[in-house]
């Protein structure tokens, strides 16, 4: 089960990509009208920030993709 994290607020995954695999997705639950960005930044330098959409949406939740995500990171020049 995932944690919850309150509005406007950022959660910190130490050592994060370790857990990132084309087996996974990352959902998040959310309330609105729209999907929230999933957004990743650098953190040593935080000189870029990666925005990411939701590849799909069901009942208030959204998924991110391993796919979605390598490419989010490709198109800033990191693997």
């Amino acid at each position: 089960m995932g944690s919850g994290i309150p509005v406007w607020s950022d959660l910190t995954i130490s050592d994060g990509l370790k857990y990132i695999s084309g087996s996974y997705k990352i959902a998040m639950v959310y309330s609105g009208d729209s999907a929230p960005m999933l957004v990743l930044e650098n953190k040593h330098s935080y000189s870029w920030d990666i925005c990411i959409s939701a590849s799909e949406v069901s009942s208030g939740v959204a998924f991110y993709s391993y796919d979605d995500i390598a490419q989010a990171f490709s198109n800033y020049g990191v693997s």
